[in-house]
């Protein structure tokens, strides 16, 4: 971001995550198949966010990793109305804040 390669580095992740769901990508390095779960494909975008590198790759993998426990801890609460596989929206957004409050 400060040295002005954010477009760049927006762009190479955009192009990786694209990559990861053509049905053409090696079974290996797909995003979502059909025995994945939630937390496997967030494992395989976090990846992804990690090669960006510099500052934004930094915030977006904070973000991203804050999300992905706060999300896991929610579900695997015993009041969650969510399955521990399939979060509703509310679940989602209630993980959404407090990674927010991480980047502050």
């Amino acid at each position: 971001m400060g040295d002005g390669d954010c477009g760049e580095a927006v762009a190479g992740l955009c192009n990786a995550l694209l990559a990861k769901l053509s049905p053409s990508a090696p079974p290996s390095n797909q995003l979502f198949t059909p025995n994945s779960t939630l937390f496997a494909s967030l494992d395989s975008i976090a990846s992804s966010v990690e090669d960006v590198g510099g500052s934004l790759g930094a915030i977006l993998a904070i973000l991203l990793a804050a999300f992905a426990n706060t999300l896991r801890r929610n579900l695997a609460s015993p009041s969650s109305s969510s399955s521990s596989t399939t979060p509703d929206a509310a679940a989602v957004g209630r993980a959404l804040g407090p990674a927010l409050d991480n980047l502050k």
